[in-house]
């Protein structure tokens, strides 16, 4: 039996890592929304934009999974013998670990009211993302090779930068959780040891961040694309952290401090004394 994939199931397994890029993008993005509206107390409920965002983009990546698991079954020894193998399993996992997380969250929110950034479905969550943003990056880099048609060849390439952003964004709140002295909640703190949280800030975010940008553009290998990655990363963060927060911030800061600001300003407080 030949090992030889058809060309339309390769699309249809660069379909799916497209959608995963998709997905990626809107879970890291809505994730950090949702995070920056935890710290700003505004609102606490599970109902919210930014918790639609985030589901959403969990829905693309269990579809991304599906899809995959199906072509997966349908083709065992060709897909086992292929280097993208691994991103699908990846895949798998990462969408299996936030379709569980999300009712987590919701039963947590329920029962224990209002939660900071660390808490067990919140970590969870984020190792699913993490996780899922790592499969569409190492599916989309080592597909390429078996791609015969140029246009998507290019399209993957394409696809690399937002798919490294995602990576990144999600690395870095990976690490913001064990960092960041905003996990008080309403029943329990899980706020990091201010020691340790100073060296991981030091260390390996740095590290991390420098790691990705090399390894995208080595992985890409077009002039700027690493550039280009950097740029989706801070559009990111502008979007779901600085905007949002700018609506519930005063005109002077810290005189006329907004009522949804001013529990972030005292749990700061608070953690530096």
């Amino acid at each position: 039996m030949s090992l030889k994939l058809s060309t339309s199931r390769m699309n249809v397994l660069l379909t799916a890592l497209l959608v995963a890029t998709t997905g990626g993008i809107l879970q890291i993005g809505g994730a950090s929304w949702d995070i920056t509206s935890h710290i700003l107390r505004q609102p606490e409920t599970f109902f919210t934009p930014s918790h639609a965002m985030l589901y959403t983009g969990t829905g693309l990546t269990a579809i991304a999974a599906a899809i995959g698991l199906v072509v997966f079954l349908k083709n065992k020894q060709e897909i086992r013998s292929r280097s993208f193998y691994t991103a699908f399993k990846l895949l798998i996992i990462g969408a299996a670990i936030q379709l569980v997380s999300g009712p987590g969250d919701f039963m947590w929110h329920s029962v224990f009211g209002v939660d900071g950034l660390m808490s067990p479905p919140h970590l969870s969550l984020a190792t699913g993302i993490l996780i899922g943003t790592i499969a569409a990056v190492v599916g989309l880099a080592r597909i390429l090779p078996h791609i015969e048609s140029k246009r998507n060849q290019r399209l993957a390439k394409t696809a690399l930068v937002p798919a490294f952003a995602a990576l990144w964004f999600s690395s870095i709140w990976y690490i913001f959780f064990f960092v960041l002295p905003l996990s008080n909640g309403q029943n329990f703190t899980f706020n990091p040891d201010p020691a340790a949280a100073i060296v991981i800030a030091t260390t390996v975010l740095p590290f991390m961040s420098a790691m990705i940008f090399l390894v995208s553009a080595r992985t890409i290998g077009k002039l700027g694309a690493a550039t280009a990655v950097a740029g989706v990363v801070i559009s990111m963060n502008v979007l779901a952290n600085i905007v949002p927060a700018s609506n519930s911030w005063g005109h002077s800061f810290p005189g006329n401090c907004s009522p949804s600001f001013q529990p972030l300003l005292e749990q700061t407080l608070r953690s530096i004394k």
